[in-house]
């Protein structure tokens, strides 16, 4: 991955996951070029980039797993609508996520 001056303050965004296996989102700022999503749950966390892929039943959903205290993060990023939106959920209720975003 190429430089990213994170010198800038980032926007920090915990993300409650208050039920189980229910899809919840958060929508990156336009000028986003980096970006982390970690899993502060004791329990697995699924994300994906399109809607419906990480709720209860999405067995055959398109979505990845992050393990407790897992970290997704891209650097050099171009985020664009409709693809500025990730979704995220849980195998268990009242869990977080910590979205941590940097922009131009």
């Amino acid at each position: 991955m190429g430089f990213v001056d994170r010198s800038r303050i980032p926007k920090v965004t915990p993300v409650a996951l208050t039920t189980a296996d229910i899809e919840y989102s958060h929508t990156f700022r336009f000028d986003t070029v980096a970006f982390e999503v970690k899993n502060r749950a004791a329990a697995v966390l699924r994300y994906s980039w399109a809607t419906g892929g990480v709720a209860s039943g999405a067995a055959d959903g398109i979505y990845m797993s992050l393990p407790s205290g897992g970290v997704y993060s891209r650097d050099n990023v171009k985020l664009e609508d409709p693809h500025r939106t990730i979704y995220l959920a849980s195998d268990a209720g009242g869990e977080y996520a910590e979205v941590e975003e940097w922009t131009r």
